[in-house]
């Protein structure tokens, strides 16, 4: 859910920390015109709602793994983990922090 308080923090942040941060998803959208020109057009959406419930090690490992993440030995490594604590300790709730999450699938044949 890109419109979430807590998803625009953490978008905000990879921005900030992580310079090939392109969006989640790759900056990938629902109904994407590549999606389109991939299905010629012609696809089905699903939409499953899957929020994520994690407590600090899970969403650590869960941002270090994403392929645009600082790597340790980066400069900005620290300060972007530093950030990731920062931002988990504002939203999280008794340890856990609730991302509102989705996952879509798209079937049809390529065109």
């Amino acid at each position: 859910d890109p419109e979430a308080s807590v998803n625009r923090a953490w978008s905000d942040l990879s921005r900030q920390f992580c310079p090939t941060f392109q969006g989640f998803s790759n900056g990938l959208r629902p109904h994407d015109p590549r999606i389109s020109e991939f299905f010629g057009g012609c696809y089905q959406y699903h939409f499953f709602s899957h929020p994520l419930c994690l407590d600090w090690p899970a969403f650590l490992r869960r941002c270090l793994s994403s392929s645009y993440a600082p790597r340790g030995e980066a400069p900005e490594s620290a300060a972007y983990q530093e950030a990731l604590f920062s931002l988990f300790n504002r939203f999280a709730r008794q340890g856990v922090l609730e991302i509102p999450n989705a996952t879509v699938a798209y079937t049809g044949a390529p065109g």
